[in-house]
């Protein structure tokens, strides 16, 4: 594996692998019967993860990423602050912007990869080229 002794790529790497983290399904099953406190560690995770996102996004210049956050998620929780009569659709736009930035985790779990090992190739064209 290569490594990278820019700050950069390692904050890739790490928000990777944060992405890449699983609950076990006993975890998960606690967290159902437990809801409050189990939308509560959503939201506390996702609040957790964002400016690293963020950061990571902007350093690699993926602004196309960065609008996709910002409408996901952003967008849904200004839905919030409408008021709905009926509370099924209340309760839905209340979880409308965890839901949409997991989903947005999982999109971008799969890209980073993809660019972790563009960052690859590019370090090992450099190599080639600096040792010829």
């Amino acid at each position: 594996m290569i490594e990278f002794s820019d700050p950069k790529y390692s904050r890739l790497i790490r928000l990777k692998n944060y992405l890449s983290y699983e609950i076990s399904s006993s975890v998960l099953l606690i967290l159902w019967f437990m809801q409050g406190i189990g939308y509560f560690l959503m939201v506390l995770g996702a609040l957790a993860l964002i400016p690293l996102i963020i950061k990571v996004l902007t350093e690699n210049k993926k602004t196309a990423w960065l609008v996709s956050l910002l409408i996901l998620v952003v967008l849904a929780v200004v839905l919030n602050f409408i008021q709905f009569k009926n509370p099924v659709v209340a309760m839905i736009v209340i979880i409308l912007p965890v839901i949409g930035f997991y989903f947005y985790c999982f999109a971008l779990k799969w890209s980073i990869g993809d660019w972790i090992e563009d960052e690859k190739a590019k370090s090992q064209r450099r190599k080639i080229r600096d040792n010829i």
